[in-house]
């Protein structure tokens, strides 16, 4: 489970770079062609008019000869227009097959290792059919098949119907969460299949489902376009989905592992903190810290914590940084959790007293005071660079975070 988690948040990050080199191309691109068309225009065409109160744009008379020069140039504006339409549809129905695939990726891997899941299976095969595999394991894997693809023919609202069902489990309590996944599910299929104009079914089953609670206003015949908000927004959800699906999933169906998903969820936290995404960081730190699962390692469970108070306090909330880290007693911890509350706290002459014994006893490395975010008001403490060198034997220099490659020891880990 531990690689479809990181393979997936390793999809769901190409995506949100895919949107912004998306949108920077368009942009420059549509510049770059108006600009084109202008000078051409001013080269060949003859003005005729310049605005005025009776006409807002300029005329001009184009010589015949050069019809052709203008009509090129304007024509690449045209489709660039068209371009600007169609990739981002593109982006959304390739966004929504993340799904697809990583439902298809969870089934494979509990079909394989838990056979009793396959025992519920109504599907059927021919004598003949059986007779052309060589082996069980070879049998076994194209029953799997014939599993996923008729779960994944059908619509996304009954995918997760038969999930729940298949699986034994409730997959979410977040009702707004399904709700919104349904509509880009099915507005993934007006792209696909009526050129983004709503039609009933899009209507229906958006407000049909148990999980409605605001019913589509849109109008039959009416086009649904995706701008750049509805793309980044649509990443967000699809990024949430997913890190829940799995999480549930992996913590009811593969309980020996609940450790490592712990960790993998702590250290998905840290990644957007380091990004500084810290809308999408309380998103699933607020899940981990909920009822739908529950983080069995008490340091685990701590640096998750730590992490939501320093999301908060990044996020200009510093009164709900500071009763989250009073809600609960950090008696009997050690020094590493410690310095870590006190940055958070401000007490920084206390984390800088710490950060010596730390330093004295190894007990965390130099890089962490370096590049943890947790610690980066520690770091401005006017003695921070002093005490640094005396402690690690070296200047304190600021890292570039784009050039760090975050350590084995951080408390992602």
């Amino acid at each position: 489970m531990k690689k479809i988690h990181n393979n997936f948040y390793n999809s769901i990050e190409s995506y949100y770079l895919a949107q912004e080199l998306l949108s920077k191309t368009i942009a420059e691109a549509a510049s770059n062609a108006i600009q084109d068309f202008t000078e051409v225009l001013e080269t060949y065409a003859e003005k005729e008019s310049e605005p005025n109160d009776d006409q807002e744009k300029k005329t001009y008379k184009i010589p015949v000869i050069h019809h052709n020069k203008i009509r090129k140039s304007q024509k690449k504006i045209i489709s660039l227009g068209n371009a600007a339409r169609f990739m981002p549809r593109s982006l959304i129905v390739s966004l929504v097959s993340q799904i697809d695939i990583l439902i298809s990726d969870i089934l494979k891997k509990i079909y394989s290792q838990q056979e009793n899941s396959l025992k519920t299976s109504q599907k059927t095969l021919t004598f003949e059919e059986i007779f052309n595999y060589s082996d069980l394991e070879e049998l076994k894997s194209r029953i799997i098949e014939r599993e996923i693809e008729s779960l994944l023919r059908e619509n996304h609202l009954k995918q997760l119907e038969q999930l729940e069902t298949k699986l034994n489990l409730t997959l979410f309590s977040d009702k707004d969460l399904i709700a919104n996944y349904i509509e880009l599910t099915e507005r993934r299929n007006l792209l696909v299949h009526t050129n983004a104009v709503v039609n009933e079914q899009y209507i229906t089953n958006c407000n049909n489902t148990k999980f409605c609670k605001n019913p589509v206003t849109v109008q039959k015949g009416q086009i649904l376009e995706v701008d750049s908000h509805y793309i980044r927004n649509s990443i967000n959800l699809v990024f949430e989905f997913g890190i829940k699906f799995i999480q549930i999933i992996w913590r009811k169906h593969f309980p020996s592992e609940s450790a490592e998903a712990d960790s993998e969820l702590n250290s998905l936290c840290y990644n957007l903190i380091f990004d500084e995404k810290y809308e999408m960081a309380l998103v699933f730190l607020n899940f981990a810290t909920s009822k739908e699962i529950k983080i069995k390692e008490a340091e685990i469970d701590r640096f998750i914590l730590l992490n939501k108070a320093q999301t908060l306090k990044w996020m200009g909330k510093e009164e709900e940084c500071q009763k989250l880290l009073n809600s609960t007693s950090w008696s009997g911890l050690n020094n590493q959790i410690l310095v870590a509350k006190y940055s958070l706290e401000n007490k920084l002459d206390d984390a800088l007293l710490l950060m010596g014994k730390i330093a004295d006893s190894n007990d965390l490395p130099k890089e962490a005071f370096k590049e943890w975010p947790i610690f980066k008001e520690l770091r401005k403490h006017p003695r921070f660079p002093e005490i640094y060198k005396e402690k690690f034997k070296e200047e304190f220099e600021e890292i570039d975070k784009t050039e760090i490659i975050q350590n084995e020891t951080s408390p992602s880990e």
